[in-house]
């Protein structure tokens, strides 16, 4: 699948540190067709990871496919301030 793309590359977008001990990255494709050079960074979507810390080294990774779906979890707005009612 790699080889119908010039480049294909998760970009960090933004780093929210959630606490003491996990870290929220929200990140975008960036894409080009390699035969259309069609930029698809738009069609290929965003995700996140959130990473758990302890002692300087990361112990779990928790991958999302959309980011949407970490902040809505996590209680967060895209804009980074958590929703009404939401703790933790």
């Amino acid at each position: 699948m790699l080889r119908t793309w010039d480049y294909f590359r998760p970009e960090a977008e933004d780093y929210r540190e959630l606490d003491s001990e996990r870290v929220l990255v929200l990140w975008q494709y960036k894409a080009q067709g390699r035969t259309s050079g069609l930029d698809a960074t738009q069609m290929a979507g965003g995700g996140a990871h959130v990473f758990h810390v302890i002692d300087g080294k990361v112990t779990r990774v928790v991958f999302y496919v959309e980011g949407k779906h970490a902040l809505a979890d996590l209680g967060l707005t895209p804009e980074g301030g958590k929703t009404v009612g939401m703790e933790g």
